[in-house]
């Protein structure tokens, strides 16, 4: 195992070989896996969490858990979500106050995702928004705590340019709307219907389609349906399903 200094020197020198988002992107994951970390979330929110209407979430957790704790807004009451837009010091969620008792219906639902116990590093931007790193671990991971301890200041660093890399595409996800007939298209097309064939399933012409189309990916800032389709799912845009 690695130990504070050695581990902090190695994602440093991690860190000095990446020159965008892609790239850490592709290679965080490698590193928390070397502080021994082997589930994580970068969230992100450009307001306080009981305002947003979405949340931007980057990282491994189960995709199933992500879409149920998005459809359901749960980050309006999860009790680690409040505390980290309360503060920015990192914290233990075993040291989250007695007050937040009354939603541990939240960690009850996690722990069949294997996220029971955890430790998080809140950033905040001047205003009200804010990004964190969530490491999590079952419950029965006795080494977890003494993982963190060891390896804090490479964690630290990690959450750093996590936010630096990350939290621009959170500020678009959550500022980004679709309306519900963009969705509906974006949803099929991603599905790999044709132009016509979503228009024929939506009951309108392809022309319309197109032109849904080409106005979501004016918001995004792309040039086509590919690249429309792989930013939207980076930035958790596509519905899970429609009506």
């Amino acid at each position: 195992m690695w130990y504070r200094g050695g581990m902090l020197n190695i994602v440093e020198d991690r860190i000095k070989e990446i020159a965008s988002k892609d790239e850490f992107e592709s290679c965080i994951e490698d590193m928390l896996f070397s502080c021994g970390v082997e589930r994580y979330s970068y969230v992100y929110f450009p307001i306080s969490p009981s305002q947003a209407s979405d949340v931007y979430i980057f990282g491994n957790y189960d995709i199933n858990w992500v879409d149920i704790y998005k459809k359901e807004r749960f980050y309006r009451k999860d009790p680690v979500i409040i505390e980290s837009s309360r503060t920015s010091l990192p914290f233990y969620w075993s040291k989250l106050s007695g007050e937040t008792e009354k939603d541990s219906n939240i960690f009850d639902l996690a722990h069949d995702y294997g996220i029971e116990k955890g430790y998080s590093i809140p950033i905040h931007d001047p205003g009200s928004g804010f990004g964190s790193i969530h490491v999590a671990a079952e419950l029965n991971d006795a080494k977890f705590e003494s993982r963190i301890k060891d390896n804090l200041y490479a964690l630290r660093l990690l959450s750093i340019m996590a936010h630096h890399y990350l939290s621009l595409d959170g500020m678009m996800s959550c500022s980004i709307c679709f309306s519900g007939r963009e969705e509906e298209c974006l949803y099929w097309v991603s599905q790999g219907k044709t132009y016509g064939e979503a228009a024929i399933i939506m009951g309108i012409t392809e022309r319309t389609v197109k032109f849904h189309m080409n106005s979501m990916a004016k918001k995004l800032n792309v040039v086509n349906a590919k690249q429309l389709i792989a930013k939207s799912m980076s930035m958790n845009l596509i519905p899970a399903r429609v009506k």
